[in-house]
């Protein structure tokens, strides 16, 4: 009897630009290891050198990995994380979830009127 077995696969890429410049499509797609069982993605502030900027990243990450905050990155400090982590195959393709308080005022404002 054969068994075959085959890993997540998750989008894989890293920008200091925007989320457009880390695309989730084919070309980025890849099979993580066997103990990555999850994906993610994460937007970073960081800073090195007196030098603030965003890192905007996808890729195959432990369980474990998603339970703590962003992992160092080497050279870096980092000085905000907002990352997610999903178990389904290419799952991390959206950005990181943003809500401003404009949007959840207004979500109130219509359940205290109803």
């Amino acid at each position: 009897m054969l068994f075959a077995g085959y890993g997540l696969k998750c989008y894989n890429c890293l920008s200091f630009t925007n989320w457009d410049d880390c695309p989730a499509n084919k070309t980025n797609a890849e099979t993580c290891d066997s103990k990555e069982d999850r994906c993610a993605k994460a937007e970073i502030d960081v800073k090195k050198d007196n030098t603030e900027m965003k890192m905007f990243v996808r890729g195959c990450a432990t369980s474990d990995d998603c339970k703590k905050d962003c992992p160092p990155q080497q050279g870096y400090t980092i000085t905000k994380c907002d990352h997610d982590c999903c178990s389904e195959d290419l799952c991390n393709a959206a950005k990181v979830p943003m809500v401003s308080a404009i949007v959840l005022v207004a979500c109130a404002l219509v359940a205290f009127i109803r």
